[in-house]
């Protein structure tokens, strides 16, 4: 039996979510600083590219890396609102210190600017979540 081909909408919100994660991940740990990211989720760095990539992130290790980077949930999936959320954990050692930046920043203000970015705000959840209805409709 053939395997069933992957909607077009989930392959776009995952690819925005790992170029979302790579934003974050550049910004707080910077160029080379995936590894670095990586062993405090105490994952394989390798594993960390491969969610870089596009691979399904597990729920878990957005949580994780949620808890560690301050970063907002919201932000993460939808691209919508402030990037961080207004309690930042100072115990994390990010290879560039400056908390300033979490104070009223919205997810326009790129610090990654030459990242091609995905428009999800017209994404329909409901067809991501139960992509079975939405082709049947």
């Amino acid at each position: 039996m053939a395997r069933k081909k992957t909607s077009i909408l989930l392959v776009n919100a995952k690819l925005a979510i790992s170029q979302r994660l790579r934003e974050v991940r550049l910004e707080l740990f910077g160029f080379h600083g995936s590894a670095l990211l990586a062993s405090k989720l105490n994952l394989p760095a390798r594993t960390w590219y491969n969610y870089e990539a596009g691979v399904t992130v597990p729920g878990e290790v957005l949580l994780a890396f949620v808890v560690l980077t301050g970063v907002s949930p919201t932000w993460i999936l939808r691209g919508e609102g402030p990037r961080y959320s207004t309690e930042i954990p100072r115990d994390v050692e990010f290879s560039q210190r400056d908390f300033s930046r979490y104070a009223g920043y919205r997810s326009r203000d790129s610090a990654v600017p030459h990242l091609l970015t995905v428009d999800t705000s017209s994404l329909d959840m409901e067809a991501i979540d139960a992509p079975e209805v939405a082709q049947a409709v």
